[in-house]
């Protein structure tokens, strides 16, 4: 089974809005120049033709690092061409590569390439508070919005050091802007993995993955469930879905998955009905036996949920 992502394929005026960010930025600052963060490790889950448009002279953010083993799989900085013609064959290649995939943004920066590499590796590990090291999947884009706002928060001018404008498409595949960062030029270089992430920024980090890995196992066990609408929507289904587990108390990852399955295969509020209400309220289930407690609601409860099925909600609190 081929990993769902959760994105929608970029559109065709993608690459015309990007061109189009980048030239009113250089309209206010001439010295920027065009930089593509790519996530190789989605090379290897999709193999493809594309990547004969960086590979060659894109630098890994892993070479000549602790991680050096894995650097054909790393985060990898590519610099376009100023050459406007040049530029767009380069970045056509890039797009049609990553479209469905979420291994891809775009950086304006006065650094060089060399330079605004060392930004990104220096943040290629980070400390926790209880002492825990991990890596931080910043090229991934459905990431890559909740790190960039942790990171602003938790250490400002060290993260975005020389990162004038960043873009990235968004769950939709439209052109987003990140929030814009001012550094402030006179920040020392901090020593390699001596930031430590505080416990309230690490469970930011992770909880905002949790409807991405709910949908990775209900693309495993019922693809069929997702195919009825775009990446996205599935997407901000979930998310919406998920404050209501929370005030069900429902908290195992299996309950979890089975909760997001029937609303999807349903209705969103399939926990409204009486019968599932009941269920659900009074916590009539063995925690991880979710899927069991519900077979045992009779049938007519079920044809009545699936009745209640309409037109689905397309709002989501997140627009990347």
């Amino acid at each position: 089974m081929e990993m769902y992502f959760a994105v929608d394929e970029l559109p065709p005026a993608f690459m015309a809005d990007l061109l189009g960010a980048f030239r009113l930025a250089r309209s206010s600052n001439a010295n920027l120049s065009l930089y593509a963060l790519i996530d190789a490790s989605f090379d290897y889950v999709r193999p493809g033709s594309g990547r004969k448009a960086w590979k060659d002279t894109a630098v890994s953010l892993y070479e000549g690092t602790a991680l050096d083993a894995l650097s054909k799989e790393s985060p990898h900085l590519f610099a376009f061409s100023d050459e406007p013609a040049s530029a767009r064959v380069q970045m056509h290649g890039m797009l049609a590569r990553a479209s469905g995939m979420p291994m891809i943004s775009f950086v304006a920066s006065q650094l060089n390439l060399d330079a605004l590499a060392q930004t990104f590796k220096a943040f290629l590990e980070i400390n926790t508070a209880d002492g825990q090291s991990f890596l931080l999947r910043f090229a991934d884009t459905r990431v890559l919005p909740v790190l960039d706002s942790v990171l602003r928060d938790e250490c400002g001018d060290l993260w975005r050091k020389g990162v004038a404008h960043w873009w990235l498409p968004g769950r939709d595949g439209n052109l987003h802007t990140m929030p814009a960062h001012h550094w402030s030029g006179d920040q020392e270089d901090r020593a390699d993995n001596t930031f430590v992430l505080s416990q309230d920024a690490f469970n930011r980090v992770v909880s905002e993955g949790d409807a991405d890995a709910i949908l990775d196992v209900i693309a495993d066990q019922n693809p069929e469930v997702l195919s009825q609408a775009m990446p996205s929507e599935n997407y901000c289904a979930i998310r919406r879905l998920v404050p209501k587990m929370a005030e069900l108390g429902v908290e195992s990852f299996p309950d979890a998955v089975v909760f997001c399955t029937t609303a999807l295969l349903t209705s969103e509020n399939f926990h409204l009905h009486p019968d599932f209400n009941a269920l659900l309220a009074n916590k009539k289930w063995v925690p991880g036996k979710l899927g069991e407690a519900l077979f045992e609601v009779d049938d007519a409860s079920w044809e009545e949920i699936e009745a209640m099925k309409i037109s689905r909600d397309k709002s989501c609190d997140k627009v990347f």
